[in-house]
């Protein structure tokens, strides 16, 4: 469950995309990780794009946006990458650069729902675990 004063800053638009996303990476661990064993400090996004473009949604509304990796040599294990369509039609990817550039500009985005990223246990679980580390993070930098 979202705090609810967090959720009211981001909506009320007094904290920006870009202080989430400093935050958010901060909140990125192994445990949240699709890959722990390939995540590291260096690369805090590596195998959090679907738990980033969840949260993301949560607070910028919009639509969750898949592209295929079962083509991206290197990538073929996490078959998908997540990213999101805010509601004025902007691109927002903040977990590309797991991927080095890798994935070529051309590859086809699909939407998918929550429904669909969140029958899976493990998934709902990483997500959880993200958005509730994020939040704890979030509100402790807040000076009230």
């Amino acid at each position: 469950m979202a705090i609810p004063h967090v959720t009211a800053l981001i909506l009320e638009e007094r904290i920006t995309l870009r202080q989430v996303s400093v935050i958010l990476r901060q909140a990125c661990a192994s445990d949240t990780s699709f890959d722990p064993l390939g995540w590291s400090i260096d690369m805090p996004w590596w195998g959090h794009c679907a738990a980033v473009s969840l949260i993301i949604q949560d607070y910028f509304d919009g639509t969750i946006m898949r592209q295929s990796l079962e083509h991206v040599p290197g990538f073929e294990k996490f078959r998908s990458h997540y990213s999101n369509r805010l509601p004025s039609s902007e691109d927002v990817d903040l977990t590309i650069g797991q991927l080095r550039n890798l994935l070529p500009t051309d590859t086809p985005k699909e939407e998918r729902t929550r429904q669909q990223m969140l029958h899976n246990l493990d998934m709902l679980r990483r997500y959880e675990t993200l958005k509730g580390r994020f939040e704890r993070k979030l509100a402790q930098t807040l000076i009230w």
